[in-house]
Parts: structure tokens; C-alpha cells; sequence
């Protein structure tokens, strides 16, 4: 019979802002397009090394590995394009009114990851 997976813990605000912070530093290497035996050697040794760095990080409480954390990135990504378009739709409406944009704290690290991609 297949084993369950263990569910590990929600990412918290402190460990997604910490992933914002460690991509800044690795993302280059980890969002390169490129699909040759180089790159994507280099791309496993620095989700490697990221994850290294981030269960080093001071607050951490769970060790995450690297399939983990690249989950992680994939939906902080998801979620910032997504905000990112909705934004834009938001801005073309017409009529009166406060704006319809939320509050979030990771907002900051959001507009910080679309500035790095040029989204």
C-alpha cells in the first residue's frame, strides 16, 4: 500500500518574506529560462544551497527541503501575477470610490519579485 504524505505546516508570513529575501540572491540562477545540463546543474546546487540557508535562518522552527520551498515559490509567483493583474484590471475600472486594493504583508516583497522579473 502507498504511504500517506505527512503534511508539514503552513509557510509562515516570516518564512515566505525570508524566500522573498534568499531569491533575491539565488533567483537569477533558479528563474533561468535555459534547459541545458549546465544550467539545470546549477539550478539544483543553488535550490540546494537555498534551502540550506533557509533552515539556517534565525526563526525557523520547521526545516523545509527543497521540493518544499520550490512549491512555495512556485505560489508566492502565482499569487504575485496574479495580484499584478488584477491591479492593472482594477485600475481601468470606471465609477467612484475608495480603491478596491487590499492590504497585505507581503505586498512589499511582491512588488520587489515584479520589479526583479519584469513581469
Amino acid at each position: 500500500l502507498l504511504s500517506k504524505r505527512i503534511r508539514s505546516s503552513n509557510f509562515t508570513i516570516h518564512e515566505k518574506k525570508l524566500l522573498y529575501q534568499l531569491m533575491e540572491q539565488y533567483g537569477t540562477i533558479n528563474e533561468d529560462k535555459n534547459t541545458d545540463n549546465m544550467t539545470i546543474k546549477k539550478k539544483e546546487d543553488a535550490w540546494v544551497q537555498l534551502t540550506a540557508d533557509f533552515n539556517a535562518s534565525v526563526g525557523i522552527k520547521d526545516k523545509r527541503d527543497v521540493n518544499s520551498l520550490k512549491a512555495c515559490w512556485k505560489n508566492l509567483k502565482a499569487k504575485a501575477k496574479k495580484d499584478t493583474a488584477q491591479e492593472r484590471r482594477d485600475t481601468f475600472l470606471t465609477g467612484g470610490g475608495p480603491p478596491t486594493g487590499e492590504i497585505d504583508s507581503l505586498k512589499h516583497y511582491e512588488q520587489q519579485f515584479i520589479y526583479l522579473l519584469n513581469i
